[in-house]
């Protein structure tokens, strides 16, 4: 997932590539959007633009460690859901990831971390994740997705950058259904 897939959103991937360039990316985002603006997906072509061995400020979407990441099976990035039968993110969830992000890296640069939907933490969880976002472990990376960063605890927005995903206009949505293989027409019409 190249930076190059991402559409709508060109003014913060030339800040990501900035910042992968120069290799000074803070630890913690918070990226805060409509479901289905391109979250999860940006941060996951930054997770690979800065895992990636091949190229310096993007994905080659070629080498092991981008091709890891597509597939959804790298050992260095921890993705942080409810369990299928919890409503919210639990604090041995949270101590669990601040378990692994202290540990090294196995392959990796960096340890990453995706949690989603990050308002959905319990108090307690937020509050572990507070200490984590404090005393970051190691060169971890940590991205908060969220429709609302409000949300959040106020100490957690505060130790994050947080990133505004606009809604795609009808001109980005076009061009995305036509690049998943849905005609010309059809896709006027969607």
């Amino acid at each position: 997932m190249p930076f190059a897939e991402i559409v709508g959103h060109e003014q913060i991937v030339e800040v990501f590539r900035r910042s992968v360039r120069s290799g000074k990316t803070p630890h913690s985002y918070i990226f805060e959007g409509i479901p289905g603006c391109g979250r999860r997906k940006t941060a996951l072509s930054l997770i690979q633009a800065l895992f990636c061995t091949a190229v310096d400020d993007d994905a080659c979407g070629v080498c092991a460690s981008c091709r890891k990441i597509a597939g959804g099976n790298h050992g260095d990035i921890h993705l942080v859901e409810p369990l299928p039968d919890k409503r919210d993110i639990s604090i041995e969830q949270l101590r669990e990831l601040h378990r692994e992000l202290s540990l090294r890296p196995y392959e990796a640069p960096r340890k990453a971390c995706i949690l989603e939907p990050a308002e959905r933490m319990s108090v307690n969880a937020a509050n572990s994740l507070l200490k984590t976002l404090e005393e970051p472990p190691g060169n971890a990376l940590i991205i908060l997705l969220t429709e609302n960063a409000d949300m959040l605890l106020p100490t957690i927005r505060s130790r994050c950058q947080l990133i505004r995903f606009s809604s795609l206009s009808t001109e980005n949505i076009r061009l995305l259904l036509e690049r998943n293989g849905v005609a010309a027409d059809a896709a006027d019409l969607l």
